[in-house]
């Protein structure tokens, strides 16, 4: 009898388009990148993780529900987090909820992706009210996966890029000699 047996790529073993991957840029920008995945269906947890290590991406962690992932991020924050959206006890929204929303999240602009079966419009909505990043129907193609992370991390250092550079010119010396624009709009509602 043949036993039927699903591959697994090497640790080692590099997807052979990920030079020209658009997740390489990914990866040439931060070497240490590390992803969680959050999912309570072990063998999609695995699937997502094979195409992940086989990018070349060193760094992935599991967890099975938001609960644990949370617990995780405690503990080390990822740079990107792929989640299920339907899972018990919490879910991918209540999940993305607490990391956009509680004082004590380590990053509340985490890059998360959403894979789910729900793509009805009404859902995709709620999905993009709570702040996730990218949304992918599942089953996810290893090029789509890609492309969704690198948009999600393209995004991410865009943010980061214009919130450094807004912090330094409301640092700077604006207007007025000796006044900056702060000052500038506190004595202009003073008159």
């Amino acid at each position: 009898r043949e036993q039927r047996r699903m591959a697994q790529p090497s640790e080692n073993k590099v997807w052979k388009g990920a030079a020209e991957s658009p997740i390489a840029g990914v990866l040439a920008r931060n070497p240490n990148f590390r992803v969680m995945i959050v999912d309570d269906n072990r063998p999609v947890r695995h699937l997502v993780r094979s195409i992940l290590l086989a990018f070349g991406v060193a760094h992935v962690d599991e967890a099975d529900d938001g609960g644990d992932a949370i617990r995780r991020l405690l503990k080390e924050t990822p740079d990107l987090v792929i989640t299920d959206l339907e899972m018990a006890p919490m879910n991918g929204l209540e999940f993305t909820r607490q990391v956009r929303q509680n004082p004590q999240s380590p990053n509340p602009n985490l890059p998360i992706i959403v894979m789910t079966s729900y793509t009805e419009k009404e859902r995709i909505l709620e999905i993009s009210r709570v702040g996730l990043t990218e949304v992918m129907a599942k089953p996810v193609p290893p090029k789509l996966l890609s492309r969704n992370i690198t948009t999600a991390m393209e995004n991410y250092e865009r943010t980061l890029r214009e919130r450094e550079e807004l912090a330094r010119a409301n640092q700077a010396p604006q207007g007025v000699a000796g006044t900056t624009a702060e000052q500038e709009d506190t004595d202009y509602f003073a008159i």
